[in-house]
């Protein structure tokens, strides 16, 4: 995979973490204001891939989308009898990107086509509509998405380099939105495919967007669609989580192809717990995000504080699921896990609420108005509106996240000679943090490099090289000042 995909992520974190506005670009040259769309119609494969147990295909296809009007994501899973539709896959699946000025500017994609093992279809789409469901709900502060929207690219980029997976075409590729229709021809090693594109660009209603001098005031710009202050309610984030709740159970039943090689029972096992800590991570993923902005926006240390334990306490249970060997044992502690994380996203929500009633507050603090003493404690200036450093910046006095280290994912069943990327969080970081890895056997390269400025986020890239078949465990580790907590990535090289 490597350079394949990881390009938008550094720009999606660099416009997160330096605040550059995705959401909207209202600057000129000029009008009129334009709506930016993007469509999949279809996917035609050439020679119709490996059918598997079942002789029907299981497909899983994630596009990004990422222009100066905004981000899109695109998912569709599909279990086809390809060689009855003459290798023909129809989605008319269509999501908007966002608003800008004229001429439409170039759209950067990010895509990943992948044959799954037969069970993993509902999984692997589960978890990647939990991060795009965190990334549609923003609120105030529009990167809050963009961060969702990295680990969503993570996430279906290293669908393809998971063992028994077939990687039909994963990448990334610039669109001109001015040629409508166009035909994204994409090749991997397992097999190859014709994605049918069509961009769509309308024009909107001219209210002076594009001829008005951009607005200096900070916060979220205009989108020219409906917008709302509040934060998720708690039905909406229940229905980020309810798709891992209703498939985790699925992990059991995943079941490897007769291909040309059939999955040994330890091989499933593995592949089994890859999905696991996929979707551990992915749950904690979102609660730990709202966590971080409670505490920079929230006015209640207790609520944060809750939050944080609910958090911790879904951390033990996901180690206890993937520890486990009976699958009785696996199930309730994935569950005790996923509840965990969800009711820490409740009380961070919950936090939050009670910040959004006090809205003048936030404008005024937002627009450089006078700082309390506990405000910004110990940065120079006031952090970015749209950066995602808010561990690094309390301004809640009773609480502080403490320095912590999390992955997505933390376990890997891999191919041999695959590239991959994996996102490292470390809230409760500040200025001036190192971080370092260690265990990489000779032949595998391993190295971590920060996500944007801030010191909170970071992307381990590894390349698995020619190293023998094997499970080895590499260290990351995070230190500031006298600080320090290290943390085990397991890989598992297969054959």
């Amino acid at each position: 995979m490597q350079g394949r995909g990881w390009l938008i992520l550094g720009m999606v974190s660099a416009a997160l973490l330096c605040g550059v506005p995705v959401v909207a670009d209202w600057d000129p040259p000029g009008p009129p204001p334009l709506q930016v769309l993007i469509a999949v119609e279809a996917v035609r494969f050439p020679m119709i891939p490996d059918d598997g147990i079942n002789g029907k295909s299981e497909l899983l296809f994630s596009l990004v989308a990422l222009s100066k009007a905004g981000q899109a994501q695109l998912e569709a899973t599909a279990t086809l009898d390809l060689e009855a539709s003459n290798g023909l896959w129809d989605l008319n699946i269509a999501n908007q990107l966002g608003f800008e000025c004229t001429p439409a500017s170039p759209i950067t994609l990010t895509y990943s086509l992948v044959e799954l093992d037969n069970g993993s279809k509902e999984v692997a789409g589960a978890i990647l509509f939990t991060l795009a469901r965190a990334a549609a709900l923003y609120f105030w502060n529009p990167t809050f998405a963009l961060t969702h929207l990295a680990t969503g690219v993570v996430s279906s980029m290293l669908l393809p380099v998971i063992n028994g997976n077939d990687d039909l075409g994963s990448g990334q590729t610039v669109l001109d939105p001015s040629k409508g229709d166009q035909l994204l021809e994409i090749k991997g090693p397992d097999g190859e495919a014709q994605v049918h594109l069509r961009t769509i660009v309308n024009e909107v209603a001219d209210t002076g967007q594009c001829s008005a001098p951009k607005k200096e005031t900070p916060g979220r710009e205009p989108t020219g669609e409906p917008e709302t202050s509040e934060p998720p309610s708690r039905k909406e984030i229940s229905r980020i989580y309810q798709p891992l709740h209703d498939t985790y159970w699925k992990i059991s039943e995943i079941q490897g192809e007769r291909g040309t090689r059939r999955l040994s029972r330890s091989e499933l096992d593995r592949v089994r717990r890859t999905y696991m800590s996929l979707m551990l991570r992915s749950a904690g993923t979102v609660a730990l995000q709202y966590i971080m902005v409670a505490t920079w926006e929230g006015k209640d240390p207790g609520k944060v504080r809750e939050a944080w334990d609910h958090f911790l306490r879904g951390e033990r249970y996901a180690q206890a699921a993937m520890r486990a060997r009976g699958q009785e044992a696996r199930d309730v502690n994935m569950d005790r896990a996923l509840t965990a994380y969800e009711r820490a996203c409740e009380a961070a929500v919950r936090a939050l609420v009670i910040s959004a009633r006090d809205e003048t507050r936030s404008l005024a603090v937002l627009a450089g108005a006078p700082r309390t003493p506990f405000q910004w404690a110990g940065v120079g200036s006031a952090p970015p509106v749209n950066s995602f450093g808010w561990a690094a910046a309390q301004n809640n006095a009773s609480f502080e996240i403490p320095l912590y280290l999390f992955f997505l994912p933390d376990y890997l069943a891999v191919k041999e000679g695959s590239d991959l990327g994996i996102v490292a969080f470390a809230p409760g970081a500040d200025d001036g943090v190192e971080v370092s890895i260690s265990g990489a056997p000779a032949g595998m390269e391993a190295q971590v490099e920060p996500l944007g400025e801030a010191s909170c986020s970071f992307l381990v890239r590894i390349a698995i090289g020619n190293v023998s078949p094997g499970s080895y465990r590499l260290t990351i580790t995070v230190v500031e000042g006298g600080d320090s907590i290290s943390r085990e990535l397991t890989l598992v090289v297969e054959k």
